[in-house]
């Protein structure tokens, strides 16, 4: 009995302490996008510059006709619709008997299987599942890492708690605002996504920006030191840096030592739900299907290497108390 409820602590401590660490405040978040919108605007290009001038001078010659703008101003980012729950994961058949698993339900009053999150942003602390057609078998199975060379053209299915084996790695998973500045003093920003898997770092590229084409060839991070190795148009970079205090700081060169410089990275943390009365579940995923079935769920965590992480299922009790926004 006190191994069971050791065991029980130790699931609830985990998630504590990943939960704990899915929060931003909305003043931060804010400023970052100020912030990140400013340096874009003061490092345009000369074809950029080059087309502020005609225009400048078209208007000087009333080639353009003038007018007034009566437009509001874009509306900020709505942080609160950042705001994550578990959400119900359905499973769906097809007349050919392949089964895969959705957020949308079949029909009216579908029973879920579980509950996980769902977000284009890898969520901070979090793991990603992805479903993927095996092509030896033709049905679809659960991975914690797509193929590689397939990371930039795969979104996860849904992102769940990390085992308690990977409390230690997952400080690094989810989405990081990355700054990197060169030798002649420009600056790049852009975003990553992370996730760690079988103590290798992996992930992709700002899927908004033409950086989704560069590519994350292999990563390592042992608690505290990162080490990337990126290609972008057919140019190789080592990334170095280290986490302190919850941010990554570093150097960074090109293979060929063309150029380099320092970067660093901040966490683009995400306000979640309170959880109250919700079961924790271990996902462990099943290559040889069960009547269609390709997972499995206990409630205690499995020592198996087909083991994905932690899902949800509400209880009779279960109840959301409201976005949590607390700092890391």
């Amino acid at each position: 009995m006190d191994s069971e409820q050791s065991e029980a602590n130790l699931r609830q401590g985990s998630g504590d302490f990943i939960l704990s660490r899915l929060a931003l405040s909305c003043k931060e978040q804010e400023d970052r996008y100020m912030k990140r919108g400013a340096r874009f605007r003061g490092r345009l290009s000369k074809p950029a510059r080059f087309s502020g001038l005609l225009l400048a001078l078209l208007w000087s010659l009333e080639v353009i006709i003038p007018f007034r703008a009566t437009a509001d101003p874009p509306p900020k980012p709505d942080l609160k619709a950042r705001a994550l729950i578990p959400q119900p994961v359905y499973p769906l058949s097809s007349e050919t008997g392949l089964s895969r698993l959705s957020f949308q339900a079949p029909k009216p009053k579908a029973v879920p299987s579980f509950w996980a999150i769902g977000s284009q942003a890898w969520p901070t602390g979090l793991i990603p599942v992805y479903q993927v057609l095996d092509r030896r078998s033709g049905k679809y199975q659960l991975v914690r890492k797509p193929s590689h060379g397939k990371e930039n053209v795969t979104d996860p299915l849904f992102f769940a708690l990390p085992l308690s084996s990977e409390t230690d790695t997952s400080s690094i998973n989810g989405r990081w605002e990355l700054e990197a500045t060169h030798r002649d003093g420009a600056l790049d920003v852009l975003c990553m996504d992370w996730a760690t898997f079988q103590g290798k770092l992996f992930g992709r590229m700002d899927p908004d920006t033409d950086y989704r084409f560069a590519w994350i060839n292999g990563g390592t991070f042992d608690r505290r030191h990162v080490g990337l190795e990126v290609q972008y148009i057919d140019v190789d970079y080592l990334l170095k840096g280290n986490l302190e205090e919850g941010k990554l700081r570093g150097t960074w060169m090109r293979t060929d030592d063309a150029d380099g410089g320092v970067w660093k990275a901040s966490p683009i943390r995400t306000i979640v739900e309170n959880l109250s009365g919700w079961e924790m579940l271990c996902l462990v995923s099943q290559p040889i299907a069960t009547d269609g079935v390709f997972w499995s769920l206990h409630p205690q965590e499995e020592a198996s290497e087909n083991a994905l992480g932690w899902v949800w299922r509400p209880s009779l009790q279960a109840e959301t108390d409201g976005p949590r926004n607390l700092d890391p």
